[in-house]
């Protein structure tokens, strides 16, 4: 699911276009709930490889983790 103004939307598509939506930055995990990788500041722009449990696969700069659906919103909308 992805939040939007709030509110959670229907699971993303693959090669669907997100945004980052969390002051202060976003963790990407190795897998949902696993071990920091990296931050990915607020408003990045991350292409979604998969949705599993409100958990985003997505690919940044080279790198490809999981990040938490619930702070991220569709490229486009604030």
């Amino acid at each position: 699911m992805i939040a939007v103004d709030g509110e959670e939307t229907a699971d993303s598509d693959e090669g669907e276009i997100v945004t980052v939506c969390a002051q202060g930055g976003l963790r990407m995990r190795k897998k949902p709930k696993g071990r920091y990788m990296q931050m990915i500041p607020d408003g990045a722009q991350l292409a979604v490889l998969e949705e599993k449990d409100g958990w985003l696969r997505v690919e940044y700069r080279g790198f490809t983790g999981w990040v938490s659906g619930e702070y991220c919103c569709k490229a486009g909308e604030d």
